[in-house]
This record gives C-alpha cells, sequence and structure tokens, in this order.
C-alpha cells in the first residue's frame, strides 16, 4: 500500500515565529513509545503474594529521575496502597531499559518523571 501526499505546501503567516532551538523541548520517551512502556510494565510487574490473596487493588505512581544519557535514578513512590505494592512498582521502575532522554535546544537534558503502575486482579 503506499500514500501520495499531494497536499500543496502551506506558506507560514508573518505572525507563526518558528520557536528558537533553545527553547524547543522534547519529552523522554520509553523505548518504543507509550504502547511499549504498557506492554512493558504488564509483562514485568509482579503483584505481591500478600497484595493478591488480600484482593488489594489501586496504582501506585513512581517518580524518577533520568539523566542526559536516558539512565533511571532516584525511583521512589509518591503513594501507598500497602500490601508491597509501592516496593514492586518501585523494583520494576528501577529495572527498567534506559529511555530516550529529554531534549531541549539540541542537547539532551535530565528529567524528573512520573509513572502510573496499576495493580488489579483479573
Amino acid at each position: 500500500m503506499a500514500f501520495i501526499d499531494n497536499t500543496a505546501p502551506v506558506e507560514k503567516k508573518a505572525s507563526e515565529k518558528e520557536v528558537p532551538l533553545h527553547l524547543q523541548f522534547r519529552q523522554p520517551e520509553f523505548p518504543g513509545g507509550q504502547e511499549a512502556l504498557s506492554e512493558y510494565i504488564q509483562a514485568h510487574l509482579e503483584y505481591p503474594a500478600l497484595a493478591e490473596r488480600h484482593g488489594r487493588e489501586g496504582a501506585v505512581v513512581v517518580r524518577f529521575q533520568l539523566d542526559e544519557t536516558g539512565k533511571i535514578s532516584g525511583v521512589t513512590a509518591e503513594n501507598a496502597i500497602g500490601m508491597g505494592c509501592e516496593e514492586a512498582a518501585v523494583a520494576l521502575v528501577r529495572n527498567m531499559p534506559n529511555w530516550k532522554p529529554a531534549m531541549q535546544g539540541g542537547r539532551y537534558i535530565p528529567a524528573s518523571m512520573r509513572v502510573p503502575v496499576q495493580f488489579r486482579l483479573y
């Protein structure tokens, strides 16, 4: 299947200014994007036995830092739902592969991230 773009180029209006390079920002990204992050969490999250036995469900928000190379550090749980869920969520994030780092002005920069980790029994 092929797609041909036959749209006419749009000229910028005088009021539309390009963002200077030093102000351009790109968010960090998990390798493969948001869908890959969801798949990683689903495949690697170890539900704590105590939480499973007691039917504990909920979300743990995990905060962490990414350096200029995308390496993860400073992993902490922002909230608690108990029965080992915070520890499992923190371990999951600590073991993630490096992310694609944030970029500003053409340079990689450190960034803070928050990822919700859902605990659901099916």
